[in-house]
């Protein structure tokens, strides 16, 4: 799951592009994207082509938040520019390993293999990674 602003700059259509390679890895994974935004048609068109395997929430309550994070496996985080993210902090909080991208702090905060596996931006190949650990109660959702 990535949870956050829809635009560009937060690598989610890097994310879109990165799933057909995903699912060919984990044929059952699912990916949520939590929020909106300015580019959340955008984001739309281009998971329409990708069906179940993408789930757009919109906006949605801080409290769901929550939610959508204990059902996730990983949290990703494909953004091109960060600085330290609270999405980030929260997902290790919750347990969840990460694949980050190394911009900002959180090469800062992903700083060991337990934590998650970190990815260059703008490389949608590089995010099918999955970290070295994987959460507790695999439910294949990303």
């Amino acid at each position: 799951m990535q949870v956050g602003n829809l635009k560009a700059s937060k690598g989610v259509l890097d994310l879109l592009a990165a799933v057909p390679a995903l699912r060919a890895l984990v044929p059952d994974a699912r990916v949520a994207l939590v929020g909106g935004g300015e580019a959340q048609a955008a984001v739309a068109a281009a998971a329409a082509p990708l069906g179940d395997a993408v789930r757009l929430t919109g906006p949605i309550d801080a409290d769901d938040v929550a939610t959508w994070m204990a059902a996730a496996d990983v949290v990703v985080l494909a953004s091109w520019n960060e600085g330290t993210p609270n999405v980030l902090l929260e997902a290790l909080a919750a347990g969840r390993r990460v694949v980050a991208t190394t911009v900002g702090g959180i090469p800062d905060v992903v700083h060991a293999p337990a934590l998650g596996t970190l990815v260059p931006p703008r490389d949608p190949p590089a995010l099918d990674q999955r970290p070295s650990r994987p959460a507790p109660g695999n439910q294949g959702m990303v």
